[in-house]
């Protein structure tokens, strides 16, 4: 659980084991550092892109 303040995306490290085979997630985590991330541990990208 995190504050109001905090968005969620800033939370998305201690989120990904590493063991997942996907994620699934709204725009806030679209980034390039989040692809590398899935890439590096294969899991498959399923954030949706920013319009």
């Amino acid at each position: 659980m995190t504050p109001g303040n905090v968005h969620d995306s800033q939370e998305r490290d201690t989120l990904l084991l590493g063991d997942e085979s996907a994620l699934y997630a709204d725009a806030a985590y679209s980034s390039q550092q989040t692809r590398d991330k899935l890439a590096k541990f294969g899991i498959a990208d399923q954030v949706q892109r920013k319009g």
